[in-house]
């Protein structure tokens, strides 16, 4: 997939010119006068508008050689680590990558690309800014890292779009599609983007449109398609959450991402297996507050953790700290509801804890 577009290309101007304060670009650096041009590739793609998120909880839309790649470990430290990751074979254990020491406990892996604008949204609906090239650095007392341990991290070149939305899922199924037209600045202590119930928290977030349709995942693996007209966009931050989809007893919402026929999606359950959902798969759309169909044949000690787009690859973190990188062609493609094939091999007491 191809490198983001420039901050510049894809951030658009108010009417008089200037930049939404929450996403202004700075003034561009001249090269010294002794600097050669860089020649640009004349056969590079375009780029690709449209988010594809990772839970829990990540939205990366770009190619995971293309945005560096950052260990996140439960006291909130950010560990870089190298995206070219050697290509290894479905269903081995992995290996623990060699910079971890013994004390660091991983959480998650996290594509994050510091050149460019990016957004938290925690668990109780709160909007943190996450500037240009600050992650790494942030103590662990700040604001926005405290809420990416459990939260959401939004990047995408749509985020400085207009017509860019946030569709927000709870853990009850409830969701909401908020515009981002009317936030003009987010403080550094964050603004509230919905407001779940007391009893409720938010699990999943996706960036899209107004015109974008929405797959949303339980646990379980099932799947309920909305239309573009089937889920309502709201302009005022801090609304509660409407009916999404119906849960059956002891499931969970899990993932929300934007769905494009044919999807080609990649999905990851938390006990190592994998399912591949192939061109001619079909997920009939419903309206809210159904329970969908069945996509991922999911036993009751597992569940499902991960929806990526179509892509070359995958990197599965577990929770010793032990990855592997497989090709996804390895993985089987599906027309039907179906239980997948084993990508990462896991010992006792083992489980993943991410893919991107």
């Amino acid at each position: 997939r191809p490198a983001p577009q420039t901050r510049a290309d894809r951030t658009p101007a108010l009417p008089d010119g200037s930049f939404p304060a929450a996403l202004a670009v700075p003034a561009p650096v001249s090269p010294p006068a002794d600097t050669p041009p860089v020649a640009e590739s004349q056969d590079s793609p375009p780029s690709r508008p449209s988010p594809a998120p990772c839970p829990i909880n990540i939205a990366p839309s770009m190619a995971m050689s293309s945005i560096p790649l950052y260990l996140l470990s439960d006291d909130l430290r950010m560990l870089p680590i190298s995206s070219q990751q050697e290509i290894g074979s479905r269903g081995r254990a992995g290996s623990r990558l060699p910079s971890l020491s013994k004390n660091f406990r991983p959480l998650r892996l996290i594509p994050y690309d510091d050149r460019f604008p990016a957004l938290v949204l925690s668990p109780d609906g709160i909007l943190y800014p996450l500037p240009e090239g600050s992650a790494p650095d942030l103590s662990s007392d700040h604001p926005a890292l405290r809420a990416l341990a459990g939260g959401i991290l939004l990047q995408d070149p749509i985020l400085g779009e207009p017509e860019a939305c946030i569709v927000c899922l709870s853990a009850a199924g409830k969701v909401r599609r908020v515009s981002l037209s009317s936030i003009k600045r987010i403080s550094p202590e964050g603004c509230r983007l919905v407001t779940p119930d007391d009893s409720d928290h938010l699990v999943s977030a996706c960036l899209c449109t107004e015109t974008s349709e929405i797959l949303l995942l339980s646990k379980a693996g099932r799947g309920l398609r909305l239309a573009a007209d089937g889920l309502s966009t709201v302009s005022t931050p801090g609304s509660g959450l409407s009916a999404g989809i119906k849960l059956h007893p002891g499931d969970q919402a899990a993932i929300c991402v934007p769905y494009t026929a044919p999807s080609g999606v990649l999905l990851i359950s938390q006990n190592g297996m994998a399912l591949r959902l192939a061109p001619s798969f079909r997920v009939l759309s419903h309206g809210r507050g159904t329970s969908g169909t069945s996509i991922f044949s999911l036993p009751e000690n597992d569940q499902l953790i991960a929806a990526l787009p179509p892509c070359d690859t995958v990197l599965l973190l577990n929770s010793r700290g032990k990855t592997l990188c497989i090709p996804t062609s390895s993985i089987r493609a599906v027309s039907s509801a179906a239980k997948g094939v084993a990508a990462m091999g896991l010992s006792a007491g083992q489980h993943l804890l991410s893919a991107v």
